[in-house]
């Protein structure tokens, strides 16, 4: 066989090897699903070796993270077997090694858990092996509660009802990525030693009621920064975990509210004379609020057909057009904020008050708009 052939052999071994090697690596890799807030499992699916080899250390990784996401260090055995999980993980994670293949199991899944997760286990006594899993979360429509800046939210912890020999052990309730729960309640030696532990944030503010079903967090006052993804975690005695997750949106409302001419002065007191009969533009302005509040008008409580509301730099403006007329007199307009499903009205009347000298029935008249600026409180509870 001449040096060409061999060579042309040996090239041919190599490309073999090659396309295999990229055949391996393209391999699709298994894939397990898990809604938002829900629960994932993800199994670390390597060869089952015998008792003897004995399991030293468990890592599980996340895409190209240094630091593992979970650890088991099984170097002291039985007992003193520790379970690690990450900051990111901390309360959400645990590893249970009794079935087979074991299980990496995390609760109330968030968008940033999906990724690519490697399982590597190393032996005392064999090779180490490793399993890659993708995960990838679906979101879901989390049910969402609103309070008003200042009112009272209640937050329900809506897990199954659990029969009473289940044993409440434990509640906490954690917000969004903190590690720390803002509420906790420690059930362990029960009746009035029960412990209600509410975090720094929340000390004078919060309470938990657990007479009714589901269960209730319920915070007084409640501020801006108080909006987010509240996770409820109960622990029982002789049961499993459960996990529950709502989200609180806080309703700003603005800051302030205007009426203005048709020049956008501000109207205060008495807008006018206006003659009879004469078009009349008034605005109406709303300063800030969180979501931008729709505007509305309503003459007495029939809503009127005003301009379509325009949003500019935390501003939301809306314009009603109108010709006065005699039949206006004490007639009362107004205009009203509204936040999607909370309604807030904050309302400024503007009464008509035609002069009370008796004119010439043939004459014009000329009116004056009297407005009175009357704002009307949110309502104080609006969980």
């Amino acid at each position: 066989m001449s040096i060409k052939c061999v060579w042309l052999e040996i090239f041919t071994v190599i490309l073999k090897s090659l396309v295999l090697y990229v055949e391996y690596k393209a391999e699709v890799l298994p894939e397990f699903e898990a809604v938002l807030g829900s629960t994932a499992n993800l199994p670390c699916q390597v060869p089952q070796r015998p008792p003897e080899s004995g399991i030293k250390c468990i890592f599980w990784y996340k895409d190209d993270e240094v630091m593992s996401v979970y650890t088991v260090d099984a170097r002291e055995g039985g007992q003193n077997t520790l379970h690690v999980p990450s900051d990111k993980l901390r309360s959400r994670a645990s590893f249970d090694p009794s079935p087979w293949p074991p299980v990496l199991k995390m609760v109330s899944v968030k968008e940033g858990d999906a990724g690519v997760y490697y399982c590597r286990v190393d032996y005392r006594w064999d090779r180490t092996y490793m399993y890659t899993v993708v995960l990838k979360v679906i979101a879901e429509v989390l049910p969402e509660f609103e309070a008003v800046l200042g009112s009272t939210a209640n937050l329900p912890c809506q897990v199954p009802q659990r029969p009473p020999e289940s044993g409440i052990k434990c509640i906490f309730w954690y917000k969004d990525d903190e590690v720390m729960s803002v509420y906790t309640v420690d059930a362990r030696e029960g009746g009035q030693n029960t412990l209600h532990v509410p975090s720094d944030k929340l000390r004078s503010r919060a309470s938990f009621d657990p007479s009714p079903w589901p269960p209730v967090l319920k915070m007084v006052s409640v501020k801006e920064g108080d909006a987010g993804v509240y996770y409820c975690r109960v622990d029982y005695r002789w049961d499993r975990t459960y996990m529950y997750t709502v989200v609180l949106k806080v309703i700003v409302p603005p800051q302030k509210l205007v009426i203005l001419n048709e020049h956008d002065e501000e109207i205060i007191g008495t807008a006018g004379p206006y003659l009879e009969g004469q078009s009349v533009k008034l605005t109406c302005e709303a300063i800030g609020g969180k979501p931008s509040p729709f505007l509305s008008w309503w003459r007495c409580q029939d809503p009127l057909k005003g301009g379509i509301p325009v949003s500019s730099h935390g501003q939301v403006r809306s314009d009603y057009i109108f010709i006065p007329r005699r039949s206006d007199l004490r007639t009362t307009l107004t205009y009203e904020t509204s936040f999607h499903s909370s309604r807030l009205r904050y309302s400024r009347k503007r009464p008509f008050n035609f002069p009370s000298d008796p004119l010439d029935q043939g004459s014009k008249r000329h009116c004056r708009i009297k407005v009175t600026k009357q704002l009307s409180p949110p309502p104080r509870d609006t969980g």
